[in-house]
C-alpha cells in the first residue's frame, strides 16, 4: 500500500501537479471512480487490499490517499536482507528455497 501511495503521489513530489486529480497520466482516478481508462487497467488487486466490496474499496482507497500521511522513499525500499528486496516472510521463503545459492 505504501508503494501505491508513493507512485501515485510522485507528480505532487515532483511539483508537476498541485493535486492528484490534475495529473492526467496517472491511474489514480481509476482506483476510486470508473473512468474511460478503467477498461485498460486492472485495479482489482489494489482495491482488494482495501476491501472485497469494490464500492467500499474505492472509498477506502480515496481515504488512504487523502489521509495526509506521506510515504518516503526509504519506506518503499526498506530491506530485511540487503541481497533481497521484500518483507521478512518473503526473504525467509527465498532463502529457504535457495539455500546456499544466494551470494552476497
Amino acid at each position: 500500500m505504501a508503494l501505491i501511495k508513493y507512485i501515485h503521489c510522485k507528480p505532487l513530489r515532483a511539483k508537476i501537479a498541485e493535486s492528484l486529480d490534475q495529473y492526467p497520466w496517472s491511474s489514480h482516478q481509476a482506483y476510486f471512480t470508473k473512468t474511460e481508462r478503467s477498461e485498460f487497467l486492472d485495479t482489482d488487486l489494489v482495491l482488494r487490499m482495501f476491501s472485497e466490496n469494490k464500492g467500499r474499496a474505492r472509498k477506502q482507497y480515496a481515504l488512504f490517499m487523502n489521509d495526509g500521511a506521506t510515504v518516503k522513499q526509504e519506506d518503499v525500499y526498506a530491506t530485511i536482507d540487503q541481497r533481497l528486496l521484500g518483507d521478512e516472510r518473503f526473504v525467509e521463503k527465498v532463502v529457504k528455497k535457495h539455500e546456499g545459492e544466494i551470494k552476497k
